[in-house]
């Protein structure tokens, strides 16, 4: 599926309210896909974009596919489940009050 251009990409939000999300963004990743977003709100191709923020069209193709469908949240990666703890709560209470 080819994500939409203009007024089409998320049709939610403005250019101004991406513009204003950009600019109170404190994650560097979702700065960038957000500035990806700007663009194509602009009109630009996955190209053309790509050129201007120096990463391959693909991946702004995947970036701004997965923001139109899911919502302008997915700008941030998702949580990847990690080792589960060794301590449990409590134990960890413990060792904090041991310290």
């Amino acid at each position: 599926m080819d994500v939409p251009k203009g007024e089409e990409y998320l049709p939610g939000y403005t250019q101004e309210d991406l513009i204003t999300l950009y600019r109170k963004e404190k994650d560097s990743k979702a700065k960038i896909r957000l500035l990806a977003a700007i663009y194509r709100k602009e009109g630009l191709t996955y190209m053309e974009i790509g050129q201007r923020i120096k990463y391959s069209s693909m991946t702004i193709k995947d970036w701004l596919h997965r923001m139109h469908k899911e919502g302008i949240h997915r700008r941030y990666n998702k949580k990847k489940p990690g080792r589960p703890k060794k301590l449990t709560d409590e134990q960890l209470e413990n060792l904090k009050k041991t310290f």
